[in-house]
């Protein structure tokens, strides 16, 4: 028996399905040594940040494919999340990792002239 929310499930399925067949690949960043495990766009969507097993913060312009600011983000574990702070002009990031901490940067100089 078919009923309707089975029908809703399968039909987001098939959506999802078919979303996941036309997505390919863009662009390959290479800068971390380990498992990233996110990724953000900042506000303006000029700067992607990434966050690794290697520990480390990169900050991407993901447009011309190139990296513009690396570093040890503090953490003794790997990053689970990096966001680019709104409102910040770029100069803040906050991550979080599997030591239990959060760490927020300021930057003195805009990512942007990096």
């Amino acid at each position: 028996m078919l009923i309707k929310e089975d029908y809703i499930h399968d039909g987001a399925a098939l959506c999802l399905q078919d979303l996941i067949q036309r997505l390919v690949l863009d662009a390959n960043l290479d800068g971390h040594d380990g498992c990233v495990n996110t990724v953000h766009f900042s506000p303006s969507g000029e700067l992607l940040v990434s966050g690794s097993d290697d520990r480390k913060i990169v900050f991407w312009d993901w447009s011309a494919q190139v990296q513009k600011l690396s570093y040890n983000s503090g953490h003794d574990n790997n990053v689970f999340q990096a966001k680019i702070m709104p409102f910040s002009n770029n100069h803040s990031v906050v991550s979080c990792a599997a030591d239990g901490q959060v760490c927020q940067i300021c930057f003195l100089i805009s990512t942007e002239e990096v």
